[in-house]
């Protein structure tokens, strides 16, 4: 039993209510998504809920609310979602955190990471269809280019450090499951915490941002395993968690120029690795802290924080900065764009200020609209119905 389960048990055994905090109704009601519009699917990380926003009414309304709490405590960590139209389905991440510290000198013998959870959910309906239990802090989802299995990492920070680990096993968890059932088809541990995979990941190859060896790393199925099969520094001299130099945390392919663009958190850059051979084509120091890139054509797009801006990179150099002013967007934390080219930035807010869906011009050189997708969003996703 997980030791923060065990309050959640108490709570059942002494109340009675010990039904499912995914408390779907009774009956399904289907969502009445706007023809030729686009639609946000918002993780609001401070409610456990998933928000659906319509961003073509004015405003943005609200489509539903749906809650994604596996604990009626503690927080269960939403943290990654993906759409899929041809299956009418909606994939979450639940990567729960660990709690507080309870008072008392025993207060950390027992607090171990406590197993995430991947759920399927009808597109329709957002009613569960099925899920699966994933490896701690598995914050990391990509649906494959042909939508036949799903990526999951995981972030295992603790157990890099876990001395009682063979070292050879320190390794984060990267699993493949299988979209329909969520079935795991494949599991390895290829490099030290896994922090994000690249979107375009077929179902047999991924590339993967290894924050705990400062570098990517492609990886392959093999049968039940995933192997990796190449690896690239994301600077000179890189670490070994915990005394990394560079923390790449985020990545994107760049499949037309053959490389991937890897976000280093500590160095603040953008980083263009060659798929080829592994060399570093080009650095674009950003004096900011990076979110995931988002590659289109020949243009590049990030979201940085400290400052909080939205950067346009061209030809490997700084084209445009469009600086979020904190009143509009506070802690800006990707970038995502829907069919027909509307952009948006995912802004995740404080503890004092509600975080927002920001709209910009197609250039990224205005904010056009802000809407409200709840009080701390954690991951967005788009969907033109």
């Amino acid at each position: 039993m997980r030791p923060w389960a065990t309050a959640s048990t108490l709570l059942c055994a002494l109340t009675m209510q010990c039904a499912s905090p995914l408390a779907w109704p009774e009956e399904a009601r289907n969502i009445e998504y706007p023809r030729g519009g686009v639609v946000a699917f918002v993780l609001d990380a401070s409610a456990d809920e998933l928000v659906v926003v319509d961003l073509a009414s004015e405003g943005g309304r609200v489509l539903a609310k749906v809650p994604v709490r596996l604990d009626p405590i503690a927080s269960s960590g939403p943290s990654a979602v993906v759409v899929d139209r041809s299956r009418r389905a909606l994939f979450v991440a639940l990567a729960p955190p660990i709690p507080p510290h309870p008072p008392g000198p025993h207060s950390t013998h027992v607090l171990v990471p406590q197993d995430g959870t991947l759920l399927s959910l009808s597109l329709d309906t957002l009613r569960e269809r099925a899920r699966a239990r994933t490896e701690p802090y598995s914050s990391a989802l990509v649906l494959s280019d042909d939508r036949s299995s799903l990526w999951v990492a995981s972030f295992e920070y603790l157990r890099a450090l876990d001395a009682r680990v063979p070292v050879e096993m320190r390794g984060g968890a990267v699993t493949v499951f299988d979209a329909d059932t969520l079935a795991p088809l494949a599991t390895g541990r290829p490099c030290l915490v896994p922090a994000a995979i690249a979107e375009g990941a077929t179902a047999d190859r991924a590339w993967i941002a290894c924050f705990g060896e400062d570098a990517a790393a492609s990886v392959e199925r093999q049968g039940r395993s995933i192997a990796r099969v190449g690896s690239a520094s994301v600077g000179e001299n890189p670490g070994r968690y915990p005394a990394i130099r560079f923390a790449p945390e985020h990545l994107a392919l760049d499949a037309a120029r053959g490389r991937v663009w890897v976000a280093n958190h500590d160095s603040r850059e953008l980083v263009s690795l060659s798929i080829a051979d592994g060399t570093i084509a080009a650095r674009v120091p950003l004096g900011a802290k990076p979110s995931r890139p988002l590659v289109e054509g020949s243009t590049t797009f990030v979201a940085t924080r400290e400052p909080g801006a939205l950067v346009r990179i061209a030809d490997d150099t700084i084209a445009g900065r469009l600086v979020l002013d904190e009143n509009v967007c506070v802690e800006p934390r990707a970038v995502a764009r829907a069919d027909g080219g509307r952009r948006f930035v995912l802004c995740a807010g404080d503890e004092r200020r509600a975080g927002a869906l920001v709209e910009v011009s197609s250039d990224g050189a205005a904010v056009l609209r802000r809407f409200a997708v709840g009080q701390r969003p954690a991951a967005v996703t788009l969907f033109s119905p």
